[in-house]
């Protein structure tokens, strides 16, 4: 089964669901059920911000979509973070001295 994250861009652009997590059920018989459990942490829900180099999850209403593929959906659950979280700094180590222009291919 695969877990998706639908999150809100308000701020950052990001895609209409993310594969954050997967696990593999046993061999299961026909009517069989397995329960599963994915853990949600704030990295998961996290897009990173280049303007404060972080890992950050912009507030707002989630969606957990489990599935066996993301055009499998069996489940849905929504959830709110009250508040923008980040999750992790990174280092500054490589930042830009001047402005990248478009790249080309060579003739």
């Amino acid at each position: 089964m695969q877990l998706y994250i639908s999150a809100p861009s308000k701020q950052m652009e990001k895609p209409e669901k993310e594969l954050k997590g997967f696990v593999k059920t046993g061999l299961l018989t026909p009517g069989e059920t397995q329960t599963i459990t994915f853990e949600i942490s704030a990295r998961n829900l996290s897009s990173f911000d280049t303007a404060s180099s972080s890992w950050m999850a912009e507030a707002g209403y989630y969606r957990a979509i489990i599935g066996a593929s993301s055009r499998d959906i069996r489940q849905e659950a929504s959830f709110k973070l009250d508040k923008d979280v980040k999750a992790k700094t990174e280092s500054r180590a490589l930042t830009l001295s001047r402005e990248i222009g478009e790249l080309t291919r060579g003739k």
